[in-house]
């Protein structure tokens, strides 16, 4: 995926980020996702570990977290994402 395409998701207004960081300032994973209030969903459009850190329950974590978030400020009901084939397992969590 090229990374102009990234950025311009990741710092679009319409978008919200959440990330798992490390001292000092490391990034170790990040969820993107963008909130459809009118139909009571968010789109999930990034979640990524870094592949040294992955299998340590940092994605759940953040997923875990996400869910919360989201329920605590608004009306949404579903998450909706699009996924590879190596990515199914994870969201069939």
């Amino acid at each position: 995926m090229p990374k102009s395409y990234i950025a311009r998701l990741v710092y679009d207004r319409a978008h919200m980020s959440i990330a798992i960081m490390r001292k000092p300032l490391a990034v170790v994973g990040g969820i993107t996702y963008r909130s459809f209030k009118h139909r009571k969903f968010a789109e999930i459009v990034f979640c990524a570990v870094l592949s040294d850190e992955q299998a340590k329950g940092y994605g759940a974590h953040l997923m875990l977290h996400l869910k919360d978030y989201i329920k605590a400020l608004s009306n949404m009901m579903h998450l909706l994402t699009y996924a590879d084939n190596s990515a199914i397992p994870y969201f069939k969590k």
